[in-house]
């Protein structure tokens, strides 16, 4: 039984490791959805929005010029904004979000599973330690009190209806623009999960974050800047700061040669896992198949038996006939005889009473009348 649960896990996690290689746009991508522990949440790639009025109120050419002031400004150009013109959405369109997930509900341990767990091999990388921060909270920055936050990280513990939103992206320069996709996906929030029925009714955004590639003095640079400026975004009804949803900034490493060979181990173990797993299918359909050849010739014996069997019976029943007819063959000829009898009889009255009527003829003309 434990072997048949650990066999559907690592099936569902290579498949989920395989849907996220097969939608992601760029090597970078690639390499954070390799280092996530599928086993433990679900993903959801794209969403076909139906209801574009949610976004109404952050589509506007406003909103968007106060996101650009007020986050972008006083970056000295290594920010870039988004475009402040309103976007326009013309019926069904599909959004793609990098990583949006939930914790599994059949997840036994899910309860005992922080952000940090979920995020490990990216932020504790080897380099993780060098004194500059690897993980920033806009939510609980302090410019007096630069500190790594991957400790918050461990403090989120993935309940079943926890939802994580964290967008992806090499540059340091478009960490703007990804905060832009988060204030997407906190606007249709509703909508990403309303597929998932009663059950979500109390679904709650745990955490939402950018995972960000490149140089990590510019990661930290622009990241710096973004906090400084976070409590200004409140004051300005930026969506994203005034929810009081936890936000990360955290930085991922350019994958080593040692972390591609790793990758390529883990590559080559799933394929000896597959073939491993082709192995023993083959073989339980070469046992079934055994089994059923067997029970087919049991079949066929019990069915030869039983025509053995039932051609004995009608051999009994052809003798016994055989035996009636013949006995009945036998009274047949002891009637014929008794009929012969009968006749010989039958013959010999009707001779006799033409005798006796002759004797009477006669002695009746010898008699007078007168």
């Amino acid at each position: 039984m434990a072997r048949s649960a650990a066999d559907k896990s690592r099936k569902q996690e290579k498949s989920i490791r395989k849907l996220n290689r097969k939608t992601s746009s760029n090597w970078f991508e690639s390499q954070v959805y390799a280092n996530l522990p599928a086993i433990i949440v679900e993903m959801l790639m794209f969403l076909n929005l139906k209801n574009p009025q949610h976004l109404d109120h952050i589509n506007r050419a406003e909103y968007r010029r106060a996101i650009n002031s007020t986050l972008v400004m006083g970056s000295s150009g290594s920010l870039e904004g988004i475009p402040e013109e309103s976007c326009t959405f013309k019926g069904k369109f599909k959004l793609k979000f990098d990583l949006y997930f939930r914790a599994r509900s059949n997840s036994s341990n899910s309860s005992r599973v922080s952000l940090r767990d979920v995020l490990r091999s990216l932020v504790d990388s080897e380099d993780a330690d060098d004194g500059v921060p690897q993980v920033i909270a806009l939510h609980s920055y302090d410019d007096d009190k630069v500190a790594d936050a991957r400790d918050e990280l461990e403090g989120l513990l993935l309940s079943e209806n926890a939802l994580i939103h964290f967008e992806i992206t090499e540059e340091p320069s478009c960490m703007v623009r990804k905060l832009w996709q988060l204030e997407v996906g906190l606007a249709l929030k509703d909508q990403v999960w309303s597929t998932q029925g009663s059950e979500c009714g109390d679904s709650k955004l745990l955490a939402m974050g950018i995972i960000v590639g490149g140089e990590k003095e510019a990661f930290v640079k622009n990241a710096t800047h973004i906090a400084r400026r976070w409590k200004s975004a409140r004051e300005a009804d930026i969506l994203l700061a005034k929810s009081g949803v936890p936000v990360f900034f955290c930085y991922a490493a350019p994958q080593s040669v040692h972390s591609m060979f790793n990758g390529l181990r883990m590559d080559l173990k799933e394929l000896r896992e597959d073939n491993e797993d082709k192995h023993m299918a083959h073989q339980k359909e070469i046992q079934a198949l055994k089994e059923n050849m067997d029970g087919l010739k049991q079949t066929v014996q019990t069915v030869e038996r039983k025509m053995d069997e039932g051609f004995s019976e009608h051999q009994k029943e052809i003798q016994a006939l055989k035996e009636n007819m013949d006995g009945l063959k036998e009274n047949m000829d002891g009637l014929k005889q008794t009929v012969d009898g009968l006749k010989q009889t039958v013959q010999t009255v009707e001779r006799k009473m033409d005798e006796g009527f002759s004797v009477c003829i006669r002695a009746l003309r010898g008699v007078s009348l007168y």
